[in-house]
C-alpha cells in the first residue's frame, strides 16, 4: 500500500500527470484529422507550395529566399532585371512545390488508408514511406535550389541588407 502511495505522490509531484494528460489529448486531437499525420496547416502549406521552413539551412546562412526578396524588393533596391530574374526563380519554385506538395498529401492519404485496414501489408507501408521520403527530399531541394539561385542574383550588400531586414543580423 505504501508503494502505491509513493507512486501516486511521485506521479503528481514530478509532473507526470500533466504529461500523461498531454499525451492523451495529443491522440484525441489527431484522431479527428482527415490525415492523422498532418495538421490542416501542413496540408494547406503543402498544397499552396509554401516553404514551411524547408530551406532554413540556406535562409539562415545568407542565402535569401525568392519570396522574401520580392517582398523586400524596394528596401533591397532591386533592379528591374533582378526583379524579373527572381520572379522567374520564384515562379518555377512555386510550380514545382505545388506539384510535389500535392503528391505528398496524396501519399500521406495512401499511408493513412493502409493503416485504416485491420492489418496493413508491411511491404506496402514501407514502399509508401520511401515514396513520401523521396518526395519530401525533392520538395526541400526545390526550395533550397531557389535560395541558391536567388543569392546568385544579389550583391553582397543586398544579401547583408536582407539578413538585417529579416532579423538575422544586428543593425
Amino acid at each position: 500500500m505504501k508503494r502505491v502511495q509513493i507512486v501516486i505522490i511521485l506521479w503528481f509531484t514530478t509532473g507526470l500527470l500533466p504529461l500523461h494528460a498531454q499525451m492523451h489529448q495529443y491522440g484525441r486531437h489527431h484522431v479527428q484529422r482527415q490525415i492523422k499525420a498532418l495538421s490542416e496547416k501542413q496540408i494547406q502549406g503543402y498544397l499552396a507550395g509554401e516553404g514551411m521552413g524547408m530551406a532554413l539551412p540556406a535562409e539562415l546562412n545568407h542565402f535569401p529566399g525568392p519570396r522574401h526578396v520580392l517582398d523586400l524588393a524596394d528596401s533591397l533596391n532591386l533592379t528591374p532585371g533582378q526583379h524579373q530574374q527572381i520572379q522567374a526563380i520564384y515562379d518555377q519554385m512555386h510550380r514545382d512545390a505545388v506539384r510535389l506538395g500535392k503528391a505528398i498529401v496524396e501519399k500521406e492519404k495512401a499511408l493513412e488508408n493502409l493503416f485504416a485496414q485491420s492489418l496493413p501489408d508491411s511491404q506496402k507501408v514501407h514502399q509508401v514511406l520511401r515514396e513520401i521520403g523521396t518526395l519530401n527530399g525533392e520538395l526541400r531541394w526545390v526550395h533550397i535550389q531557389a535560395h541558391l539561385q536567388t543569392r546568385g542574383q544579389l550583391s553582397k550588400y543586398q544579401v547583408a541588407e536582407y539578413d538585417r531586414l529579416r532579423g538575422y543580423r544586428k543593425p
